[in-house]
């Protein structure tokens, strides 16, 4: 009966120190994906900068018909470095309010290039054919700069910050995100992981050796429940069904959530590494005190 017992107290001890370590690594990958460092890698590593600009290039070329102005009128004044820096402004900015770094929601690029360009082409234009410079004339200029920097900021914004800013998304996120990144659950979860193995080496503590047998089965276990969704999702290619198909976006989202997964598989990886090991050692230990 007394073993029944500390059997039943050992599978709940590791199924609730299962639970918290997967509960630990959750936390822990929300606070690594939610940093502005893992969304800026993923601009670097992709080169996404330089996609967008080619999109925004091809954009103002097919649009040339319907504006009779040139995609190097634009193009020779949004530079890569330039669009790169835009790039990462806006994920900063997003991504700073997402994380409750900044209570206001907003971007604004330096354009002074851009206009330039424009209100030079115009300019020209209306010289070389004795076009009157009105109100009118000046409005025209305001409008083509206007509709440039709002195509631009939105092949910039290619985690598409603003729209989820306007249905409503980003408050949502910003509200839970401060909850799930406080320090504080993640301290006590590490702090419950540790007191469930001193519980377990207290209720095994004239056989010791069964801490590690029990410790063991807790992370192959939760290593396990991480391991095989992440193994699915890419078996699958799941994220591919992202149904914006942008390159720039349909590139930042599917990466991002790939390396995500990615990292979540690697850890469970280690988890179930770490965990066999144990094992393996508790049965060394146990095979020579039966010998």
């Amino acid at each position: 009966m007394k073993n029944s017992k500390i059997y039943l107290i050992n599978v709940l001890l590791t199924i609730l120190m299962t639970f918290a370590i997967v509960g630990e690594v959750a936390l822990r990958h929300v606070s690594i994906c939610s940093d502005e460092k893992w969304s800026l890698s993923i601009i670097d590593d992709n080169n996404i900068s330089s996609k967008v600009r080619n999109n925004l290039e091809k954009y103002f070329n097919d649009k040339y018909n319907a504006t009779g102005i040139n995609a190097d009128i634009y193009m020779d004044a949004l530079t890569e470095d330039w669009i790169d820096n835009q790039i990462k402004n806006v994920v900063k900015n997003g991504l700073d309010y997402t994380n409750g770094k900044s209570d206001n929601y907003g971007f604004k690029a330096d354009f002074s290039e851009l206009n330039s360009s424009i209100s030079d082409f115009f300019n020209a234009y209306a010289d070389e054919n004795n076009y009157v410079k009105d109100s009118g004339f000046e409005k025209k200029i305001e409008t083509a700069q206007k509709n440039a920097q709002n195509i631009v900021i939105s092949y910039c914004d290619v985690f598409k910050f603003d729209k989820l800013k306007s249905e409503g998304v980003l408050p949502q996120v910003r509200h839970y995100l401060g909850i799930v990144n406080n320090p504080v659950f993640e301290i006590l979860l590490i702090i419950s992981i540790a007191v469930f193995i001193s519980l377990l080496i207290l209720v095994n503590k004239k056989n010791i050796k069964f801490t590690l047998y029990w410790a063991a089965s807790a992370l192959i276990i939760s290593g396990i429940i991480m391991l095989i969704p992440c193994i699915y999702i890419n078996a699958v290619n799941y994220f591919d069904a992202f149904i914006i198909k942008q390159e720039q976006i349909f590139l930042a989202f599917t990466s991002f959530m790939y390396n995500a997964v990615n990292s979540v598989m690697y850890t469970s990886i280690g988890l179930v590494t770490v965990g066999a090991v144990l094992m393996i050692i508790f049965s060394i230990l146990k095979s020579k005190k039966n010998n």
